[in-house]
């Protein structure tokens, strides 16, 4: 018999700087990115509960950028996270989570509380991707700001220990260093 699977997708585009191009032009793919998402996501809108599209912001850096930089475009972007079509992540940025002292890593999601107020949308997950390694200090500054999900994309190769071996793609909770919190 065929076994009836369900596939959970997260379109998104990786925020690389410097190393697949310069931040100008991937501030600019970026920006295109946003447009070409919404885009799909209001011509899939008329599509049965759970079959439009949706993008996810890997980091609010580009967010930051296209609201910026394209002021035009402030109130569709804004409806569009309000009707779900773009979903927002909270870091600023990939970084380097070990090289950051405490107050740093509360700066990575400054602009996510700042954008909760604009668009009223609640942000309670994160994203990173491609960087080795994550602090513990991160699973508390997520709990202290409602963060309560963090996709992690290490890399497959060397620098990253044994994260990918012993946990693969299965879901886990990280207890912060207080021990009062989770994050899935």
């Amino acid at each position: 018999p065929i076994k009836k699977m369900t596939f959970y997708l997260l379109p998104h585009s990786h925020v690389d700087i410097g190393y697949t191009d310069i931040q100008a032009e991937i501030e600019k793919k970026q920006w295109n990115n946003i447009d070409k998402a919404i885009k799909l996501a209001e011509e899939s809108s008329a599509n049965k509960t759970g079959s439009s599209f949706k993008w996810n912001t890997e980091v609010l850096w580009a967010v930051k950028s296209y609201l910026e930089n394209l002021p035009e475009k402030k109130v569709r972007f804004i409806a569009a996270v309000k009707k779900g079509w773009v979903g927002l992540d909270a870091n600023y940025a990939n970084l380097l989570t070990g090289l950051c002292r405490p107050e740093e890593l509360y700066r990575l999601v400054d602009y996510s509380n700042e954008l909760e107020k604009i668009t009223g949308v609640k942000i309670e997950s994160a994203m990173i991707s491609d960087v080795p390694g994550y602090t513990w200090g991160i699973s508390q500054v997520f709990a202290d700001n409602g963060i309560k999900y963090f996709s992690v994309g290490t890399n497959e190769s060397d620098r990253i220990g044994n994260s990918l071996k012993t946990w693969g793609d299965k879901p886990f909770y990280w207890e912060t260093p207080s021990g009062k919190n989770k994050i899935l």
